[in-house]
């Protein structure tokens, strides 16, 4: 089998990178190049530190599908990623509507004291599969979180380290009603700022689209550790959201 020298050619480079300007002494550890084996990553910017960012490249998967389930008979707004802090590891009660604290939805996390206390009722937490549970009153049905591609809950853990930027999502509803739903993408970090942009799903809709149930749109975001989604569903709604990335963290070798 003929080699292929241009991998060998990227090797080659890589590991000059990593050598070029190397100080024993360690006083230049931040120097960026000091982990450039990874072959993909030759002749990278210096900027990209040792988490590597790495572009979508064609023959490469570039899409992850988020499935939300709301089997309820309440409206409930889901929040999704925001892998620091989320209603899994805090009380969100900006989200409990009346409506739900009436069907028991108190989005109480399922491994707090006062989550552990219970079975399932009124909890928000992952199942064995990796999904994502939101519990009512009654512990039949809950609202799911799942991922196609992956366990949703190390999804949502693997954004810490590895983020993603979303060029576009595509939106597969069951009813035209929940096309009036906006997507909140919003950015909490541990210094107490927020910002937030919101998404108007059903202005992506083109009149001229014979898929009157699926939108696809076009604002670009990121999911960092600091990042997540909100996005509300309609009572007995099933949502699947395709996220096509076109750039995502990588760790070095």
């Amino acid at each position: 089998m003929k080699p292929n020298n241009e991998f060998y050619n990227r090797i080659n480079r890589a590991g000059f990178d990593n050598a070029d300007d190397y100080d024993p002494d360690f006083s230049r550890f931040e120097d960026v190049r000091m982990n450039a084996y990874d072959p993909d990553m030759a002749d990278a910017p210096p900027a990209q530190g040792t988490t590597k960012v790495n572009a979508a490249r064609a023959g490469q998967k570039m899409n992850i599908n988020i499935t939300i389930d709301n089997p309820s008979t309440v409206k409930i707004t889901f929040e999704l990623f925001s892998a620091m802090n989320n209603w899994t590891t805090q009380i969100k009660r900006d989200l409990v509507s009346s409506a739900m604290s009436g069907a028991g939805y108190t989005l109480i996390p399922a491994l707090s004291t006062e989550g552990l206390g219970t079975v399932g009722v009124g909890t928000v937490g992952y199942d064995q599969e990796g999904d994502l549970n939101v519990y009512g009153a009654a512990l039949a049905n809950p609202a799911t979180i799942g991922c196609g591609e992956y366990p949703y809950n190390s999804l949502v853990e693997s954004t810490k380290v590895l983020p993603f930027r979303c060029t576009v999502a595509s939106f597969a509803v069951e009813t035209q009603g929940q096309l009036n739903n906006q997507l909140l993408h919003f950015t909490r970090t541990f210094a107490g700022g927020y910002t937030e942009n919101r998404i108007n799903v059903r202005a992506y809709k083109r009149p001229t689209q014979f898929q009157n149930l699926e939108v696809d749109t076009l604002a670009p975001f990121d999911i960092t550790a600091e990042t997540g989604l909100r996005y509300a569903l309609e009572v007995g709604e099933t949502v699947q959201i395709s996220m096509f990335i076109t750039k995502w963290a990588k760790p070095s070798l």
